[in-house]
């Protein structure tokens, strides 16, 4: 690990250099909802210096939503200026577009006012989605598509928007396409697949099932649910909405998931997130319970493959053992296809709330498997995406965090407490769904080294990680004693910090806030309060 200038060079200097077994059963409480976020009065003033800080700066920020996913991408306007964007999923208020061209000061460029507990937002090239679920099935929604043409599926579904960008104004207007129900679950995620052929929605607390859905058509409004690709347990029953997951004359047909064996794998998939190969045929699925590598080149023909599962404990013992995997909430593979990283989001974003300060708990973390042979990594030697080999697992150093200045405001909420545990992160290299752009022509891809990330810690703010090798102390920062793979690079925890999401793009970290809105972060060199200022 080296000193925060590399951080700083491999964010700023790659934007020019870029080269593009056993079942751990836990309970629903992923992803915990808000429905407020923290006044904008507060956010702008005593909200503005950093709690903890070493070598990311805060940039800017704009308040008032409550921030889940964000995406990125670019755009040329009629003078042939490149422009770039964030798309920030938010809870109640629609999916947001930012103008980020100058990361400091984010501008409003479009938009699309439908309500609802919006979880993910996705884009590719002009298609623009935005996700509904109650997590258990619970009406979550005001969609007025999916309420209008599906008036029993529960606010259940996914909202499909047409993109028309406007280059003499660089702003884009937001065209309802359609929308696509799938009661009883919902989508909790939802992945574009990078060919743009099909759509994976997750649902992972009520039918543990994903939901196929055909976009060959989707330009004329037509996106139909092919398949449901559900766990053993699942199938034939029905759920608490009274709805049953795999009914008789459904538009749909449901297809049991097994082991790549062939045997049972029930209480196994419960899928939450989808990230794909680079050509779109080899899906990563972080299932809760497990994680999974699965061919899904036939997928729209309802024939899918599994080549491995990589079982919650993995590494012996119980989940009491940090090094095991208690929810398995995020699986990406590096650009190179060599590695596998697997977010823990233990605790669910509930009941993990120490942000690392008492050294004997038990935290979510990252956990690193090997699909190829490493270099200088000789367990990796027979490692395959048929025999992932773990590598390691990476925990946030204690960030000695000052007061929060904003925690009366939060008590004030309807839910106080925020979770210290990993979230949502993005791979150097990477874009929305796999390695490089997921469609030609609109960029979005981290710029960061392919063995770097930046990640989402909910109350412990943004992070930044080195994860091409072993731990090392040398530069100043201890890692936590339980790390085994990886070095930090910089963090900011921001007063309020309730950070969702965290994708770095062209120096720039973007992150989804449920309680600040929508953050820019850069890197610098810098530590605590000097990190507060766009400097």
């Amino acid at each position: 690990m080296i000193l925060s200038c590399r951080l700083l060079l491999a964010i700023a200097g790659a934007v020019v250099l870029f080269v593009p077994g056993a079942a751990a059963v836990v309970g629903d409480q992923t992803d915990p909802v808000r429905d407020a976020a923290l006044p904008c009065e507060l956010v702008s003033t005593q909200g503005g210096v950093s709690r903890a800080a070493h070598n990311i700066v805060h940039v800017a920020n704009s308040c008032g939503v409550v921030g889940t996913d964000v995406e990125l991408q670019s755009r040329k306007d009629a003078a042939g200026k490149v422009h770039d964007y964030a798309f920030v999923g938010t809870m109640g208020a629609g999916p947001r577009i930012f103008d980020v061209t100058d990361p400091a000061h984010p501008a409003h460029a479009g938009g699309y006012a439908d309500s609802g507990w919006e979880n993910d937002v996705q884009v590719r090239g002009n298609l623009m989605l935005a996700t509904y679920d109650g997590v258990n099935g619970e009406d979550s929604s005001a969609s007025t598509c999916l309420k209008t043409r599906y008036p029993t599926a529960h606010g259940q579904g996914v909202d499909l928007y047409k993109l028309v960008f406007d280059p003499a104004s660089a702003k884009f207007d937001v065209q309802l396409l359609t929308c696509v129900a799938n009661p009883p679950g919902g989508a909790h995620n939802a992945s574009l697949n990078p060919n743009g052929k099909w759509l994976g929605i997750s649902n992972c607390c009520s039918d543990w099932a994903i939901d196929v859905v055909d976009l060959r058509n989707v330009d004329s409004g037509d996106a139909p649910l092919r398949y449901r690709l559900i766990d053993e347990s699942k199938a034939g029953t029905v759920a608490t909405t009274g709805d049953e997951r795999c009914p008789a004359g459904a538009s749909f047909k449901c297809v049991v998931v097994r082991n790549p064996d062939g045997s049972s794998a029930g209480g196994l998939w419960r899928p939450h997130d989808i990230h794909f190969s680079s050509s779109g045929t080899i899906a990563y699925v972080a299932a809760i319970n497990s994680t999974w590598i699965v061919d899904v080149s036939r997928v729209l023909n309802g024939v899918v493959k599994p080549i491995a599962v990589i079982p919650n404990i993995h590494h012996g013992g119980t989940l009491d053992d940090p090094h095991n995997i208690e929810i398995s909430h995020q699986a990406d593979v590096t650009s190179d296809g060599k590695m596998l990283v697997v977010s823990d989001e233990r605790g669910g974003g509930l009941t993990n709330t120490g942000c690392n300060t008492d050294p004997s708990g038990v935290i979510g973390g990252l956990h690193f498997f090997a699909l190829a042979k490493i270099d200088g990594q000789p367990q990796t030697a027979t490692a395959s995406p048929s025999h992932p080999v773990s590598l390691g697992d990476y925990f946030i150093p204690n960030p000695l965090m000052a007061y929060d200045p904003l925690q009366p405001a939060i008590d004030a909420l309807p839910r106080s407490e925020r979770a210290c545990t990993a979230h949502v992160f993005r791979l150097g290299g990477n874009g929305s769904t796999s390695a490089g752009p997921i469609q030609a022509g609109y960029d979005g891809v981290s710029r960061l080294p392919r063995r770097l990330l930046s990640e989402a810690w909910y109350g412990a703010g943004v992070w930044m990680i080195d994860f091409s090798g072993a731990p090392k102390d040398t530069d100043g920062v201890a890692e936590d004693s339980r790390t085994t793979w990886g070095n930090t690079l910089g963090w900011n925890v921001m007063p309020g910090a309730d950070t969702w999401s965290a994708k770095e793009y062209k120096g720039s970290i973007y992150a989804g806030d449920m309680l600040r809105g929508f953050d820019v972060y850069r890197a610098g060199v810098c530590n605590g309060v000097a990190c507060s200022t766009a400097g």
